[in-house]
């Protein structure tokens, strides 16, 4: 039901969202259509300043034979999906979990404005399912870190919080964990195919980044080291790149991967029912409302006046 939701929702909203970054990834959607592969990822690169490969590979296949805006409502509800499985997995309570994917700010910039990190959190989501079946899991790492750079944050913090463990591991018995062997030498490899993108984000993001804008950050750190209760060691170290990658780029930016790990550690306490969680669903509830109506306003979700 929350997927067909959020499918005729996304049907209603997402042609008005023609502003902003809108504006370029609408026009992209309509010049690849008509390219071969090669000459289509040229002009993918030229109008979006992206290399990342997912995202062009889908939006190259799908704006063949269907509309931009069908697609987005299509990928939308998918990541509902993927989102209430994994919900479900760590036992959240059901009518908290439609909540959540029917008012939360995050998930309606995933849904209408951040189209390659939405592709990106699908299949970081199936990772994250099936993080114990290893030979799924891997693939699923590689296809989310290609199709957005930026999810070597969250897996450098999943491998960084394995690091003690690695350490302790390697100094006693000599041992390398091979899920942290493996994500070093994927991170070495992503960050070769995709260095362009992550050093243009960098110097187009220096100058408009503010260290006041860590305050969301360290607010969702203090509540994932509150709601971690045994867990607060591996909470720690999860954080410590979430926290270096915003000073870096700017919090606004790295934020949303914070709220998340807060999320992930906050919903297994009472089932998800907990001041934590409700505080913050009323708070980006009321933010979505507002991103919405800009949306329908003024055609951009994040419209400043």
């Amino acid at each position: 039901m929350a997927m067909l939701f959020v499918f005729g929702l996304s049907l209603l909203i997402s042609p008005q969202y023609v502003n902003g970054d809108q504006l370029h990834y609408r026009a992209t959607y309509e010049v690849v259509s008509s390219l071969s592969f090669i000459e289509g990822y040229l002009q993918y690169n030229l109008l979006l300043s992206s290399y990342e490969y997912v995202h062009y590979s889908l939006i190259w296949v799908f704006s063949r034979f269907l509309d931009k805006d069908v697609f987005i409502a299509f990928s939308n509800a998918f990541l509902v999906y993927f989102l209430l499985i994994n919900l479900d997995k760590i036992r959240v309570y059901a009518p908290l979990a439609i909540i959540l994917v029917l008012t939360n700010f995050y998930l309606f910039v995933l849904y209408f404005a951040a189209e390659r990190l939405k592709y990106g959190m699908v299949f970081f989501l199936l990772s994250l399912y099936y993080i114990e079946r290893v030979k799924v899991f891997y693939p699923f790492v590689i296809l989310s870190l290609t199709a957005h750079a930026q999810f070597l944050i969250i897996y450098a913090g999943i491998a960084f919080r394995n690091l003690r463990n690695l350490i302790w591991r390697f100094f006693t018995k000599g041992l390398i964990s091979k899920t942290v062997f493996f994500f070093f030498i994927l991170a070495f490899v992503v960050v070769i195919l995709l260095n362009k993108q992550i050093f243009s984000k960098f110097i187009a993001y220096y100058d408009s980044i503010n260290i006041f804008d860590l305050w969301k950050m360290f607010i969702f750190f203090a509540l994932s080291l509150w709601y971690s209760k045994k867990k607060r060691l591996d909470a720690l170290f999860i954080f410590i790149p979430l926290i270096i990658a915003a000073a870096l780029f700017g919090g606004e930016r790295v934020n949303i991967f914070g709220y998340f790990v807060f999320m992930y550690y906050a919903l297994q306490v009472n089932r998800g029912v907990n001041f934590g969680v409700l505080a913050t669903t009323l708070y980006f509830g009321v933010q979505a409302y507002f991103f919405v109506e800009n949306i329908v306003l003024y055609g951009d979700g994040f419209y400043a006046g």
